[in-house]
């Protein structure tokens, strides 16, 4: 998981948001009691904490956490960018994590591989470019409205898919659009 997010041209980073602390303590592993959709992006030692190409939203006066369908989106985490020319991107152990905010093209390794229901259906093959991409329960990109969900939300779009992932290149390659 070392290279989740790849920003392919100029775009508008954030590091002002701190981390709220739920934000470190989220866990991610594949078998955790809050992750139960069995998200073939991670494995089991993926480490606890929002990751990069996560969806971010606000929790607070300039605090941030991992999103969810029902909130408003900021942006997408980068996890992953400390010490990159030219940003100011603190690491994590700062408390504050930059957010990728008002467009960019990125390649992503971190998005939604399940359906939110609890057959948790495969929704790999769903992937097409020209869609629209929202925030799923798990706080990924996903094609799901959440307009559809049991807990519905408003369907507010992050990005529209430019490249889909394959089994022999997993990367998402999406257009942020907040």
């Amino acid at each position: 998981m070392s290279a989740t997010i790849r920003p392919l041209d100029i775009q508008k980073v954030s590091s002002k948001w701190a981390l709220a602390t739920a934000a470190f303590d989220i866990s991610n592993a594949v078998s955790s009691t809050r992750l139960l959709n069995p998200n073939s992006t991670l494995s089991v030692d993926t480490p606890k904490g929002v990751l990069g190409g996560m969806v971010a939203r606000a929790s607070g006066a300039w605090e941030a956490r991992e999103g969810v369908h029902t909130a408003v989106p900021l942006g997408l985490f980068n996890g992953n960018s400390e010490g990159n020319p030219f940003e100011n991107a603190p690491a994590i152990a700062s408390g504050v994590v930059p957010i990728y905010m008002h467009g960019g093209a990125f390649l992503v390794y971190v998005f939604e591989t399940h359906a939110h229901e609890s057959a948790f259906a495969s929704i790999l093959s769903t992937y097409d470019v020209g869609d629209v991409l929202y925030c799923s329960a798990f706080g990924f990109l996903t094609t799901e409205l959440p307009a559809s969900h049991s807990t519905p939300g408003t369907n507010h779009a992050v990005a529209v898919c430019t490249k889909v992932p394959t089994a022999s290149d997993l990367e998402l390659g999406i257009k942020l659009l907040v």
